[in-house]
């Protein structure tokens, strides 16, 4: 088992299983995938934003954990972007949900 660097997304790392028997090879991340990003970096994202530490918070804390390869500001901020257009459907769709609630008992 080893870590292929070349694969590596994000904070996600591609690590590659091989059986010294038969030769049998099989490659997989260390982390979800989902549309917008690799669930790992999602949830980096949204750490540094609730902390309020932003990239900068990102590149420390990973400097402090030894981890390579923090993803470009870039990615950073699209990722955040997404995080919070959700965040804010999630909350308007909850306040709905609550006024309805709210009305239904009278």
């Amino acid at each position: 088992m080893y870590e292929i660097p070349k694969k590596k997304m994000g904070w996600a790392s591609c690590v590659q299983l091989q059986c010294s028997t038969c030769g049998w090879i099989h490659d997989f991340y260390t982390s979800a995938n989902s549309p917008a990003a690799y669930d790992v970096s999602i949830r980096l994202v949204y750490a540094m934003k609730y902390t309020e530490q932003g990239y900068a918070g990102a590149r420390k804390f990973c400097g402090l954990m030894n981890i390579p390869g923090v993803a470009t500001k870039n990615n950073f901020h699209e990722i955040s972007r997404r995080l919070i257009t959700k965040v804010f459907k999630v909350a308007e769709d909850s306040m709905i949900t609550a006024c309805k609630e709210l009305y239904a008992d009278d």
